[in-house]
């Protein structure tokens, strides 16, 4: 790693490389997969850390992003043989992708665990319009009500529209 900013990308899918002929040894031999490569995993990290730091993910709780930065690091291990340098030369690349979609996994569970979190404080009976908690004002009651309310109500269109999506995309396969 030239600096703290950058990686070598040739000297980063030599390294890729290396491991997975050494994995292919191994398993010839009959042994375990050997582990990574401590160039490896500082260029994962190194990833990772850079990605966390951008505007889209800047808004999130810290323990959010530490799941989102130990989810990153464990997809990336777990595809890392998955790697095909014949036909790409660009691990860079092909591991920032396998980041972002890990942290919108876990973006995404957390929000499954938010709405669930909000439906059963709505379904059990806590939050009314009367007013949620005796000691705050009025107006911040009928506030953060609204607030919850919109997000459960934004994420149950989300997945009626992931449902309608996915049976559409049935149909059009069907009728190819």
């Amino acid at each position: 790693m030239a600096n703290n900013h950058y990686l070598d990308n040739d000297f980063f899918l030599k390294e890729l490389i290396e491991h997975k002929n050494k994995c292919n040894l191994a398993k010839d031999a009959g042994l375990d997969a050997p582990t990574i490569s401590n160039y490896l995993g500082k260029a994962f990290l190194l990833l990772v850390n850079n990605i966390i730091k951008k505007a889209d993910y800047s808004n999130y709780p810290i323990q959010v992003r530490e799941d989102m930065v130990s989810d990153a690091i464990l997809n990336c291990i777990q595809y890392i043989n998955s790697f095909k340098a014949e036909t790409s030369s660009n691990p860079f690349s092909y591991f920032t992708m396998i980041i972002h979609r890990a942290f919108w996994r876990r973006i995404e569970k957390e929000r499954k665990r938010l709405y669930q979190k909000y439906k059963y404080i709505e379904n059990s009976g806590i939050m009314d319009e009367e007013g949620l908690y005796e000691d705050s004002d009025v107006e911040h009651q009928y506030d953060q009500y609204d607030n919850i309310s919109n997000f459960i109500r934004i994420y149950e269109e989300n997945e009626i529209r992931k449902k309608l999506n996915k049976k559409q995309s049935k149909l059009e396969k069907f009728f190819e």
